[in-house]
């Protein structure tokens, strides 16, 4: 399959998250969703005057987010893994995410522990500091981690024949 007709059969399945995908289909649309992106976000940071960047990145990569993960799920699919593995990096930051609200509820419910943080703050601020960066770092890694192990997944050549997510897409149907 062509580049060009690889990235259209992409973007015409935008939203479809059942059926299979070949490698090299998935590898032209991701590397075009990627040039996108960046143009995109070139664009955004030379407009950033006009226009929030932060807020407007956060569209752009909204957008493109859906019809990368569809295909992403077709592909696992298409190496006869389930496409819940898409999610797999996510589940790091959404986690620290979730500690970090549960915190702050802790806090705000918590008049006592409200005291004891800015006691805390106030006299450790830098060793605050080190450890939220430690934090991050950590969750950073751990994303990286998870994700190899996508990655790795999506790179795996075709399942020969039928799987239960439909038929080879390299192969002729009779």
């Amino acid at each position: 399959m062509s580049p060009t007709n690889a990235i259209a059969a992409s973007l015409k399945k935008s939203f479809v998250f059942h059926g299979r995908i070949g490698r090299s289909e998935y590898l032209w649309f991701l590397a075009f969703s990627i040039l996108v992106l960046a143009g995109c976000l070139t664009i955004c940071w030379q407009l950033r005057h006009i226009f929030s960047f932060g807020i407007t990145s956060l569209i752009i990569v909204g957008m493109m987010y859906i019809p990368v993960t569809s295909a992403g799920v077709r592909r696992l699919h298409d190496v006869g893994e389930t496409g819940e593995l898409m999610l797999d990096p996510l589940q790091p930051s959404l986690t620290l995410v979730v500690l970090v609200g549960l915190a702050n509820l802790a806090v705000y419910f918590a008049p006592a522990l409200l005291a004891l943080f800015f006691f805390a703050l106030i006299l450790t601020r830098g060793l605050l500091l080190w450890i939220g960066i430690l934090i991050l770092i950590i969750a950073a890694v751990v994303t990286l981690i998870f994700f190899t192990n996508t990655a790795s997944k999506l790179l795996l050549p075709s399942q020969p024949g039928n799987n239960k997510y439909g038929p080879n897409p390299h192969e002729v149907q009779s």
